[in-house]
């Protein structure tokens, strides 16, 4: 029993205030509101809640001004109270704490560390002499120069979330960013929706009638087009895809047709002028047996027997006997030529610098 007074005792002189005016004041009243915030209800919730944040902020900035904590000649004990700052002026937006409040949060951490420079004891105001404001100065624009490059970092990931292809770019002239190897291997979408229009296409017309591929290739440039939207479909949905436009060579060649399929590229990036990728493809005619279909042979017995029976017939009526020429079921059977078409692609190319003159937006 005794011990537990005893920590008590020791926790009341801890927390006790050595004066009215004290940053230990300002968290107990936090502490107290919050305590009976916790029993409220409706407005008056919100109200003891914004009331705990206000005096929590106060004392804290209080106690980084009466004790700063050094290291390397910065004060770093004025990184809490700033951080609290800003979660209190943006954290109650969402449920999470916004880009805002992190780039705002060095800046606020700042103008707190240089405040203890402009007080003295008994809360007066007082102006440094010139040789401490130059490093006050520094100090407070260094923890700006930290603000900007969190910002700098937040631009740059909504850039990739807006268009996920500048992964694939070349930074190597940049002064700024740099690509580490984790994404050094990142694909362009544009090669992901080549390849997603290569499948389409080989639903289209591989392995069809060579009738169907010609009656094809007279809209092929609006049956691209198509395709390109459909492959762009397959894709989550980001502001990089209304970017991507399509074309195509389609030319003769001495057996069947070549095809490139493009995309086009005219968003962000390093080169000036856009880039483009291309799938070349190759549609040929192959000649193969198609074996007669079951449904074929049934209706060809029927046909054939139907024929026998009024030869048969007519040959009684007149006395003689008939002659037929049957067609076995082998003959039937026989496998028939056929032309099909065969489609054959290559790999994706690499980024082609410019657009295709041929490539329709």
């Amino acid at each position: 029993m005794k011990q537990i007074i005893n920590f008590l005792i020791f926790i009341i002189k801890l927390v006790k205030p050595p004066q009215l005016f004290s940053w230990k004041t300002g968290i107990l009243i936090s502490f107290l509101i919050w305590v009976i915030a916790l029993f409220a209800a409706g407005e008056l919730k919100n109200i003891l809640a914004f009331l705990s944040w206000l005096f929590l902020i106060i004392g804290t900035v209080w106690f980084a001004v009466e004790n700063p904590l050094m290291v390397s000649g910065i004060s770093i004990s004025s990184w809490l109270p700033g951080g609290l700052i800003c979660i209190f002026m943006f954290g109650s937006l969402s449920n999470q704490i916004p880009s805002i409040a992190l780039v705002i949060w060095p800046t606020a951490s700042g103008a707190i560390a240089v405040m203890r420079e402009f007080v003295q004891p008994g809360a007066k105001f007082k102006i440094p002499p010139l040789r401490v404001s130059q490093k006050l100065i520094i100090l407070f624009l260094s923890h700006v120069l930290i603000s900007c490059w969190l910002q700098f970092n937040f631009f740059i990931q909504n850039w990739l979330e807006r268009y996920p292809s500048l992964l694939a770019d070349d930074f190597s002239k940049s002064t700024f960013v740099v690509k580490i190897e984790v994404l050094s291997k990142a694909n362009s979408r544009g090669a992901v929706i080549l390849n997603s229009m290569e499948s389409l296409l080989k639903t289209q017309i591989d392995e069809k009638p060579w009738s169907e591929v010609e009656k094809w290739r007279m809209n092929a440039s609006k049956k691209i087009q198509i395709l390109g939207e459909q492959a762009k479909k397959q894709l989550p949905s980001v502001e990089e895809n209304a970017i991507w436009k399509f074309g195509e060579v389609f030319l003769p060649s001495n057996s069947g047709y070549n095809l490139e399929l493009l995309v086009k590229w005219q968003g962000l990036g390093s080169m000036s002028d856009g880039y483009h990728l291309k799938k070349s493809c190759k549609i040929i005619p192959v000649s193969r047996l198609e074996p007669t279909r079951p449904e074929r042979l049934r209706t060809a017995f029927r046909q054939q027997r139907k024929d026998i029976r009024r030869t048969k017939s007519r040959f009684v009526r007149r006395g003689g006997s008939p002659a037929t020429a049957a067609i076995t079921p082998a003959e039937l059977a026989a496998p028939s030529p056929v032309t099909l078409s065969q489609v054959k692609c290559g790999p994706v190319s690499d980024r082609i610098n410019g657009q295709p003159k041929t490539a329709k937006p």
